[in-house]
Parts: C-alpha cells; structure tokens; sequence
C-alpha cells in the first residue's frame, strides 16, 4: 500500500513538472503577440517620429518611389503630402517596383537617420536632411 502512494505521488510529481513546459515556438509567438502596434496617421508621423522611436508603428500611404539602384528603400507620402522614408530589413529584404504608385500599409520600427547605414549615395542626394526612417517589418497591398 505505502509503495503504491509513493509510486502514485512520483507519477503526479512527473506530470505536474512536464506539464509546465511550453516549446520554444509558443514562447516566440507570445513575445511577438506582446509588441504594441501603434497606429499613426502619415500625414502627423514626421512631426511625432520623435516620440515613437524604436517603437513599431502601422500607417498607410502611397509609394512615391522604390529605389531603382537596390530596391530596398521606398518613400511612402500621406494624403497631405507627408513623406516618409521606409528601408528593407531582414524582415523584409527587398521592394519590387511595381510598387510604385500603390497604396500599402507599412508595419515597422521607426528609427533615427543618425544609426542609418547608406544604402545608395544616389537616393542620399535625392533625399538630404532626413532625420527618421522606418524599419519595415511587413508591407501589404491594399
């Protein structure tokens, strides 16, 4: 009798403690599932960027322009005219140029041109005196 209490408490013992376990995946999922989006209007975004740095925002707007040396930069303008830098990441690595003239939503990490590595001298000169960029993490056609 006292060894199958004992063997009874080892085999809850063990499933307890097994039961607690999650895989690695569903612990990712959770972190990502935790990230805050911020939802901001493009048109507003350049005079707010300060606030959101390094913090992951969702906006629409229009491509203006994909980079035609690299692709991995566009420029998305707001309905009033606002313009905003968006570099590829890891995320997302490249643009393809049929995007030129689409309305897309941009999901990504707004961060300061200081960091910014150059990705091409001939989209530096067309765009001088840029302080914020976007991270893109996802893009999608509206």
């Amino acid at each position: 009798m006292v060894k199958r209490i004992v063997l009874f408490s080892l085999f809850a013992a063990l499933m307890a403690c097994s039961g607690g376990k999650t895989d690695n995946k569903q612990v990712e999922q959770q972190v990502d599932d935790s990230i805050a989006i911020i939802d901001v209007n493009l048109d507003s975004l350049p005079g707010l960027a300060n606030r959101y740095v390094n913090r992951v925002v969702r906006f629409t707007g229009a491509v203006e322009h994909v980079c035609v040396h690299t692709g991995q930069r566009l420029t998305i303008a707001g309905a009033k005219g606002a313009r905003f830098a968006v570099l590829a990441s890891e995320s997302v690595p490249q643009f393809e140029p049929n995007l030129k003239g689409a309305r897309v939503e941009i999901v990504g990490v707004i961060k300061s041109a200081a960091n910014k590595v150059a990705i091409c001298e001939a989209e530096a000169e067309h765009h001088p005196g840029e302080t914020y960029y976007i991270d893109c993490q996802t893009i999608k056609v509206e």
